[in-house]
């Protein structure tokens, strides 16, 4: 979730340079940033990044999701990180613990 020090409009444009700002305020709404963005003060000509208008940590996700929604990719992967070991979830499928260093995961089905 990077978020380039340009404006908002720039940062968007990376992902489709020909969108127009009908389609860049499309995607905004879908991710929930439209709010936000037309609340900055120069809307999306408004400096994000190094040393210009700071944006939170869901800001900046939703910015970079918003270029996800633009570029419009078959599949999309998205991967969020655990600050600890996620809680025991009924059926959930998670890895064993490795016999040994260095050795790959085995998966299993846990329940109960």
């Amino acid at each position: 979730m990077h978020v380039f020090a340009a404006t908002v409009r720039e940062n968007l444009l990376l992902a489709d340079g020909a969108a127009d700002d009908e389609r860049l305020h499309d995607a905004l709404e879908q991710v929930g940033a439209a709010g936000w963005v037309g609340a900055l003060p120069a809307g999306l000509d408004t400096r994000v990044g190094d040393g210009a208008h700071p944006l939170t940590a869901a800001q900046a996700q939703q910015l970079a999701l918003a270029r996800v929604q633009l570029r419009d990719p078959r599949v999309v992967v998205l991967d969020r990180r655990r600050p600890r070991p996620a809680r025991r979830v009924r059926g959930c499928w998670r890895p064993r613990p490795r016999p040994s260093p260095g050795a790959a995961p085995r998966w299993s089905s846990r329940t109960g």
